[in-house]
């Protein structure tokens, strides 16, 4: 932490004052944060840049509230949320950023993200058929890179994940995260992306940008919780999709993937199994009779394999 400030503000001067980046951090980590600002500092090019830290070990805000104070501090027209528990790999990154960035049409740019988000409430994934971008990772003690459908320079996709998003000024004064429907750390991104698609700046992500993840996501009851509050605050208008071949239409196949995700998801963590009903009544009409058909299969199965299947592996 610099000085006694609940924000540590790191401005860096370097040699071309018209690149210039605001980098957004969460932070509750001292050593990861610390780890980041010097990679950051060793990768970024010739950009200027400032690192905003949003010290939550003596904030307690949601990953939403500390995104908008985060943002609002901001000095410089493009604007990184970033993960702490990341490292940059590619060199210059933040020239590449900022060239992107030339396209005006462009509001949200991410490194991993999806071109279908499901009626059906889900996470950003629907299927790894939609998924576009890359990161690296450990698996084990080895770093492996997780590469989805390849994308060629920028790829429009309606949701990008959280580790790493980037926008303009002009378009965080728009679009604030939603801190009156959700309060914790889940669907941030996928709430993000949502509403800066609905202000109809684009959403895509980009392959010239390579970034070691020390981390991945977890799901949990409010990682369920969060889910739920975004379908109902977006299903009007859901699904969101820019696939060739449906773009801006239901795709059943997907939805049915979707389904017997939630359908999991819901048995896990013991809610309602009221909420699957909802969601089997939510479709349009000549879904509903598809997802009828299958849903007491897939629900006597997944209760099956829930509560016996430990008995069973014996």
């Amino acid at each position: 932490m610099l000085g006694a400030a609940k924000f540590d503000l790191l401005l860096v001067q370097l040699n071309n004052p018209v690149l210039m980046i605001s980098i957004v951090i969460c932070s509750i980590n001292e050593n990861l944060f610390k780890e980041v600002s010097v990679n950051i500092k060793k990768t970024i090019g010739t950009a200027l840049f400032e690192i905003i830290r949003v010290d939550n070990n003596v904030e307690k805000l949601s990953i939403f509230e500390a995104y908008n104070k985060g943002g609002s501090l901001a000095k410089f027209p493009i604007i990184l949320f970033l993960h702490e528990d990341i490292l940059f790999k590619s060199k210059k990154w933040g020239e590449i950023l900022i060239k992107e960035f030339e396209q005006k049409e462009l509001g949200l740019i991410g490194l991993i993200g999806a071109k279908y988000k499901s009626k059906v409430p889900s996470g950003w994934y629907a299927d790894m058929s939609t998924h576009f971008g890359h990161i690296f990772y450990n698996i084990g003690e080895s770093e492996q890179r997780l590469q989805y459908n390849y994308v060629q320079g920028i790829e429009e996709v309606v949701l990008v994940d959280g580790l790493f998003m980037a926008t303009t000024k002009k378009v965080f004064d728009q679009c604030r995260f939603d801190t009156k429907t959700y309060k914790g750390f889940h669907f941030y991104d996928t709430d993000y992306s949502t509403t800066v698609a609905s202000k109809k700046y684009k959403v895509v992500v980009t392959n010239k940008i390579d970034v070691f993840h020390k981390s991945q996501g977890n799901v949990d009851g409010c990682f369920y919780e969060s889910m739920m509050q975004y379908d109902k605050k977006w299903n009007m208008s859901l699904p969101l999709s820019v696939l060739a071949k449906n773009e801006g239409q239901i795709n059943l196949k997907l939805e049915w993937y979707a389904f017997i995700r939630f359908t999991r998801l819901v048995i896990k963590f013991e809610e309602k199994l009221s909420d699957i009903i909802k969601v089997v009544f939510s479709q349009k009409p000549k879904e509903v009779s598809l997802l009828l058909f299958k849903f007491w299969i897939v629900l006597i199965v997944e209760i099956i394999k829930n509560r016996y299947g430990r008995i069973f592996s014996k």
